[in-house]
């Protein structure tokens, strides 16, 4: 896996390239929305310990769930937190 390539990938193309069965791909959303995600979860929770397992959890579900994800297919989902559509609604 080229590193610089998968940086200029799109949301949409790295979460198609983990729907393919290209799992590696998904490291690169995990490291570009972990901050985002862990910030909404501490706003939810106000504990740092929670919030972090919080967000790794929605993420481990968020990948465990990505073949059924479409949220790609909505005109109005927008960078940058497409991703997020994905990882948010998972940790529920």
């Amino acid at each position: 896996m080229d590193n610089q390539k998968s940086q200029e990938l799109r949301d949409e193309e790295l979460v198609a390239l983990c729907q393919q069965g290209q799992g590696q791909y998904f490291d690169f959303l995990v490291r570009k929305y972990m901050e985002k995600a862990f910030r909404i979860a501490f706003d939810f929770t106000r504990d740092k310990e929670e919030a972090r397992d919080l967000s790794q959890e929605a993420f481990l579900r968020a990948f465990s769930r990505i073949k059924q994800f479409d949220g790609f297919a909505h005109q109005t989902v927008r960078r940058p937190v497409e991703f997020l559509y994905l990882v948010l609604p998972a940790s529920r």
